[in-house]
């Protein structure tokens, strides 16, 4: 029987939400431990004081990885319809938890060995145990954003250009939200792909210090989904007067939802929809709609917050290539917290227009504006004291407060 694994598969999705690989990563180091184990006999007492060396580096259970990975490779493996001829079954002799703590322990010294008068053994050990340590960036919040759901009733050729549509979507919105560098972006799209890079690491033939990068195993925070509700090109031909010359015209009306979810309960934590019409019949528009969705999640999870004024410049903590040079914002100052009266939680933040900002310069994690309009000193300025706002489609009265509500409000 041949398993077969797709990006869009929810059986895979479910399974590498467990044993996703970090992308960010320092490499491989070596961790002493002391360690002990029980059995009947001693190897059965050695084998399981290896086990728990192993679990206490890597504050995961073994057993586990063996039972999950038993699962889910009972035999050969195939992505996208093409076997790759690993054969993962445990007939052909392939052990898990032998792989797992024979993999990660480079070395170990027994530092006694034991048995009771009950004929049961205790051996305690010294183990070397290789780790897998991610950098510093493997402390951001994980998003992973699932492929766009398409409307079900359509023709093999509207199947096609959805297909087309919903991976332009989850592309803009996958680059502006690493751009920001405020997540650590998880992509659903190679799934298949990374589920048989992680059964490569089980093989009896990779090297042991490969292995540790199995125990770097890390799910997600956020999980962001969306269905495409329409996405309608058109053309319209306009006669000039006078000249008599015809001019063709293009547009999509897009209607795309989103919601945020929270992986680990499924709660909705932010969502809206987005309905425009777009000077363009080509699909490629379904990537700038992408961006503006990761643009609408960055600016409820982490909004564009100053750091310092010096000079006439406001230091932002936001850089990358969602920062363009030129755009103008509304800069708010942040009020008191709202609080929610019936369970007492931190629902939403005040924020008092005072002004408004050019970006004019940017790099990969910071960048400044200058200040184009502002009716309060800035002198002394200190660390999210202010947040940057997209500017309002229609301006509201000036120095009108507004309540901006926030999905993981940390004030």
């Amino acid at each position: 029987m041949i398993m077969q694994f797709s990006a869009v598969k929810i059986g895979v999705a479910s399974f590498l939400s467990v044993l996703s690989l970090s992308v960010a990563a320092a490499g491989i180091t070596t961790k002493t431990v002391n360690a002990s184990g029980f059995g009947p006999d001693r190897r059965e007492a050695l084998n399981a004081a290896l086990v728990e060396a192993v679990a206490k580096v890597r504050g995961l259970s073994v057993a586990n990885v063996q039972a999950t990975a038993r699962a889910a490779t009972s035999s050969k493996v195939a992505v996208a319809g093409k076997s790759l001829g690993m054969d993962t079954s445990h007939e052909s002799g392939f052990d898990a938890t032998a792989t797992e703590t024979n993999g990660s322990v480079k070395s170990y010294e027994v530092l006694d060995a034991k048995e009771d008068a009950q004929g049961r053994w205790q051996v305690k050990i010294s183990a070397d145990v290789s780790v897998y340590e991610s950098d510093a960036s493997n402390n951001r919040r994980r998003i992973a954003f699932v492929p766009f759901r398409m409307p079900e009733e359509q023709s093999p050729a509207q199947a096609k250009r959805y297909e087309a549509v919903a991976q332009r979507l989850s592309l803009g919105a996958v680059d502006y939200v690493t751009s920001t560098r405020h997540f650590s972006v998880v992509d659903r799209t190679y799934d298949g792909e990374r589920l048989v890079e992680f059964l490569r690491l089980l093989l009896p033939d990779v090297d042991r210090d490969e292995r540790a990068r199995i125990g770097n195993s890390s799910g997600t925070d956020y999980l962001v989904v969306g269905d495409i509700l329409s996405f309608d090109s058109k053309e319209s031909t306009v006669i000039v007067p006078y000249t008599k010359e015809k001019i063709t015209k293009s547009e999509t009306n897009a209607t795309i939802s989103w919601r945020v979810l929270e992986a680990a309960t499924g709660q909705v934590l932010a969502s809206g929809t987005i309905k425009k019409a777009y000077p363009s019949k080509d699909v490629d528009v379904a990537r700038q709609i992408g961006e503006e969705i990761g643009e609408k999640i960055t600016d409820i999870i982490y909004p564009i917050v100053t750091l310092d004024y010096n000079n006439g410049r406001i230091s932002l903590a936001q850089g990358g290539s969602s920062m363009k040079v030129g755009r103008v914002y509304q800069l708010n100052r942040y009020g008191k917290v709202q609080t929610d009266p019936y369970t007492h939680e931190p629902m939403a933040r005040e924020e008092i227009p005072v002004g408004k900002v050019r970006i004019v310069s940017v790099s990969p994690k910071i960048s400044y504006a200058e200040v184009v309009d502002c009716r309060v000193d800035l002198t002394g300025m200190g660390p999210k004291e202010y947040v940057l706002r997209a500017l309002p489609e229609e301006s509201g009265s000036r120095g009108a407060r507004k309540v901006r509500k926030t999905m993981t409000p940390n004030w």
